[in-house]
């Protein structure tokens, strides 16, 4: 491991624990989200953009997560860097079942998002309980557990 990726690992372990940055975001559709609406439910969030391979890599194991819980008190958001044209040409090739909200660079930069993918995923108090950024094999199964795990308080 270098300095720098340690780093990164230690500011997203220190996040956990702590409130989320408030937002207030559009999807694709024209719904309104915000923190305040989304309290006393799980709130899953992927940070991604459409030119980030990792990200479309593990598009399919996130959709498998959505359908598992889509009867659960869980929110998925997807906010990305493209504007809306562009993540609908995407998703004409594409199937990514989190609602996404376009045009998200403030969102992202309030949630200090520097490398992608990122996932991060806020309890029913809007405190982040898990973080973790970059592609692995095990983050679905993580992000998985660490719903489970809030769903079952």
């Amino acid at each position: 491991m270098n300095q720098e990726s340690d780093q990164v690992r230690q500011s997203q372990q220190d996040q956990v624990g702590s409130d989320a940055p408030d937002f207030s975001a559009v999807d694709m559709n024209g719904n309104s989200y915000s923190l305040g609406i989304l309290k006393g439910k799980v709130v899953v969030i992927n940070f991604w953009f459409v030119e980030c391979k990792p990200c479309v890599i593990e598009m399919p194991e996130l959709n498998e997560i959505v359908e598992k819980y889509k009867s659960e008190e869980v929110v998925f958001l997807a906010f990305a860097m493209n504007e809306k044209s562009k993540i609908e040409s995407f998703l004409k090739k594409h199937v990514f079942d989190y609602t996404i909200l376009p045009d998200s660079g403030a969102v992202i930069g309030d949630y200090k998002i520097k490398s992608y993918p990122a996932h991060i995923i806020l309890d029913q108090n809007s405190k982040i309980a898990f973080s973790t950024r970059g592609l692995s094999n095990s983050t679905a199964s993580e992000i998985d557990y660490a719903i489970e795990r809030l769903i079952e308080k």
